[in-house]
């Protein structure tokens, strides 16, 4: 996918020049036809009332029906082309925003939260799309009107349009500096509403808890709280743009005057017409209307542009160190950490850890929560890179590998599943999108999963909900282990998958663990001692330091912290 590094309105204008260009033309039949309406109104007053010329009115009619087709399919034609063009255009640069995203490095996506990101990926896209569909439309709109208008009614009077053109210039300098001081705040409003999409995603996320709880008040409090923030964000934004419409109104007002009172005396003085003067006042409205367009119109590209420097300051962010060109290595598990320093945030996590990992063995990670045991698989995947120490794979570098040949040869079973909305089959493809139907079928043997495909509606199409809430946990986790037969690796991560599961299901997911372990390297983030007496290797972890390593005997025959920790557990 071609990579994204900033986005411009310019670039997205020049982009759709084409579809712009067909829309200006569009627009000039249209704002040309309707300034037909008005100006017949000339004619009806001074020739045709006044002459008794029904020849003509017939004519005035004819063309004013015309006219008005005209409107009513350029209008259709113009909001038809652009607006499904500016979708079309928006969801393609999503897309390539979204794999941004997903190159970005482990810390960043994990500080941002969630609902920043999501954020950003839709609300921020959307400001864009209203501005480069309907919102440009308006724009170009307003501008033609004015032109035609002022080209019309200066051919009419040009001494009656002087008098309005000094406050119609002075309010368009006052419109312009409001919206240069909005920027800011629409950019903090779009921050504020990110922040508080996060908080929202915690929490119905973590509903059951809160109800579990009894804290459905506090909850709403805190979230209230964010409303309020936002609202205040909003409430200046709101406050400048009734400004800008306020004064319009005045403004507007004050020109109205300003013609009944000089339009009149040119009448008396036989300067203008009654008909060129009641012509002049019709045109007058298509200078307002496009204010009012233009204005909002503004709005939007204030909105929009706050929206682009958002997305941009994604877009420009240096990607993960993924090494495309870097040693793309077969392992068959053997890893070593020399020395390896790690912070996260400059909180010490990792201090001097060092230990070998051998091929075909299973090496089990040790320790109480917080120790680093989860940090260390971390590292292995090279989801972070570490402070100082080296990690070699197969005796190169981790640093110098081709992440991405790297990682598909590695596998993971977490205590907490990763499922997406979508069916069984779409969730076990994760792992490998190209794989046949009997590969899929086989992997789902392997981890039990057929055994209640036969309950769901439409087997291995059957949809599982948000993050699988249509299944049990055990139905999750075979799932998961599925996805891990499919992948095939080579280093296979377990972080403990039967430790919140009835006896039936530990049963069936330990059986389908068993086969997946078979001639591979297996590391588990042990969470029961009593599941990993058969590893090759313990790695007793306290505080961000290794402190013992053995067997599961041999550190029972040691009688140190993991005998002591064994003996107070069993």
């Amino acid at each position: 996918m071609k990579t994204l590094r900033k986005i411009s309105f310019k670039q997205l204008v020049v982009d759709n020049k084409y579809y712009l260009l067909l829309g200006l033309v569009l627009l000039i039949i249209n704002k040309g036809s309707a300034m037909l309406i008005p100006y017949s109104s000339k004619f009806l007053i001074d020739d045709v009332i006044k002459n008794n010329n029904l020849h003509l009115l017939k004519i005035i009619i004819i063309v004013i029906l015309g006219a008005l087709v005209i409107q009513s399919i350029t209008s259709f034609l113009l909001v038809h082309i652009l607006s499904i063009k500016a979708q079309e255009k928006i969801a393609h640069i999503r897309t390539q925003f979204f794999n941004k995203i997903t190159y970005l490095p482990i810390s960043y996506v994990k500080d941002s939260g969630t609902g920043q990101l999501t954020s950003r990926t839709l609300d921020d896209f959307e400001s864009i799309r209203v501005l480069l569909g309907t919102g440009l439309v308006q724009v170009m709109g307003g501008i033609l009107s004015v032109i035609f208008a002022l080209s019309l009614m200066i051919y009419l009077n040009a001494k009656l349009t002087l008098y309005i053109l000094t406050p119609l210039i002075f309010f368009g300098i006052i419109v312009y500096f409001i919206y240069k001081k909005l920027k800011p705040a629409f950019k903090k409003r779009k921050a504020i509403r990110a922040s508080l999409a996060n908080d929202l995603v915690e929490v119905f996320r973590n509903i059951k808890m809160i109800k579990g709880f009894n804290s459905n008040d506090f909850s709403t409090n805190h979230i209230g709280k964010g409303f309020y923030t936002f609202f205040q964000s909003i409430k200046s934004t709101i406050i400048s743009a009734n400004l800008i419409l306020s004064a319009g109104i005045l403004f507007i007002g004050l020109i109205s005057i300003m013609i009944m009172w000089f339009g009149s005396n040119m009448v008396i003085n036989h300067e203008i017409t009654i008909g060129e003067l009641t012509t002049f006042t019709m045109y007058l409205a298509f200078l307002v209307s496009p204010i009012y367009e233009i204005t909002k119109a503004s709005s939007q590209y204030t909105d929009a542009n706050a929206s682009i420097e958002r997305i941009n300051e994604i877009l420009q962010l240096e990607n993960e160190e993924a090494n495309p060109n870097g040693v793309k290595i077969d392992t068959n598990g053997n890893i070593i950490f020399k020395d390896v320093n790690f912070s996260y945030n400059a909180i010490p996590v990792l201090s001097d850890i060092s230990f070998e990992i051998k091929p075909n063995t299973i090496n089990a990670f040790v320790g109480k929560s917080g120790s680093g045991k989860t940090t260390l698989t971390d590292l292995i995947a090279a989801f972070y890179q570490p402070n100082s120490g080296k990690i070699l794979v197969e005796n190169n570098d981790l640093s110098s590998v081709n992440l991405s040949h790297y990682r598909q040869q590695l596998g993971f079973v977490f205590q907490e599943t990763f499922l997406f909305n979508g069916s069984i089959k779409e969730n076990v493809m994760l792992a490998k999108p190209d794989a046949t139907n009997l590969e899929i079928e086989t992997a789902m043997n392997n981890a039990n999963v057929s055994e209640f495909l036969t309950d769901l509606p439409d087997g291995i199409n059957s949809l599982i909900g948000e993050n699988g809430s249509n299944l049990s946990e055990g139905q999750k986790q075979r799932i998961a282990i599925a996805r891990a037969f499919l992948a095939n690796p080579k280093i296979l991560i377990l972080d403990e998958a039967t430790s919140n599961l009835d006896a039936y299901n530990e049963k069936l997911i330990n059986e389908s663990i068993v086969r997946l372990m078979k001639n591979r390297t297996i590391i588990v983030i042990a969470h029961r001692l009593n599941t990993i007496k058969n590893a090759h290797q313990i790695i007793f972890l306290d505080g961000g330091k290794v402190i013992e390593t053995g067997t599961h005997q041999e550190l029972i025959d040691k009688k140190g912290k993991y005998y002591n920790l064994y003996n107070t557990l069993y």
